[in-house]
């Protein structure tokens, strides 16, 4: 099932013959066996990736506590990949709704609520978007200081972030998860 939701878009990718940018997607899980679900994501997105898989990097995949979520929500397992892509934004938010749903994430689903797989696309190179269905950046980076420390890891910061990468690394260090 994999490859029927990722060859559409290479295909896409290669007859528009469009110029690759830097994607940055932040991946979640907190329920079910989450290693196994980030890691099948991952491989996911390695198929959007157009270019050297050298250039494809991942953050350490790290435990965190849920953010705005009820008291009761299991910690998630988050981590950030970053890789080349000519497709759209909306075209690569689709491709990233679709895998959602068929690794059993509901297509209507309330906020901030457990699930298998999250994939939020966080940087589309430095396009910027804000309609009804994409906002970019993603406009909660900052609300989240486990994701400015995996970006600051990966060396993958935003054109116009206004974080300071050590203050987000001692915030990750801060939070409790217990």
């Amino acid at each position: 099932m994999l490859a029927l939701v990722a060859i559409p878009w290479r295909f896409f990718c290669h007859m528009h013959n469009t110029h690759c940018r830097r994607i940055v997607v932040s991946l979640g899980s907190n329920i079910g066996p989450r290693d196994a679900h980030i890691a099948n994501a991952l491989a996911f997105l390695r198929t959007l990736h157009e270019g050297e898989m050298k250039k494809f990097r991942v953050s350490t995949i790290s435990e965190t506590a849920p953010i705005g979520c009820a008291p009761e929500t299991p910690v998630f397992l988050n981590a950030v990949a970053a890789f080349d892509s000519s497709l759209p934004a909306h075209a690569l938010l689709d491709a990233l709704l679709a895998y959602e749903t068929t690794q059993g994430r509901p297509a209507t689903r309330e906020k901030n609520t457990p699930r298998t797989i999250d994939l939020d696309l966080l940087f589309c190179g430095t396009e910027h978007h804000n309609d009804e269905r994409l906002v970019l950046p993603h406009p909660r980076i900052e609300e989240r200081p486990f994701l400015q420390a995996m970006l600051a890891e990966i060396d993958e910061a935003s054109p116009s972030s206004h974080f300071d990468a050590t203050d987000a690394v001692d915030a990750v260090d801060s939070v409790d998860i217990n």
